[in-house]
């Protein structure tokens, strides 16, 4: 098969994303500035 994309619909990407001056919308993503900094926790176990 092949993927097609469909028109851009800019109404429905506002309804869902909001616009960049929208208070009411949450704009978040990855830092990567301080994404080698975020801690982790690993752990290993010899079955």
């Amino acid at each position: 098969g092949v993927h097609v994309l469909g028109p851009k619909d800019e109404k429905t990407e506002i309804k869902l994303f909001g616009t960049a001056n929208d208070k009411e919308t949450q704009h978040t993503g990855i830092n990567f500035d301080k994404y080698e900094n975020i801690p982790v926790e690993t752990m290993f176990q010899l079955c």
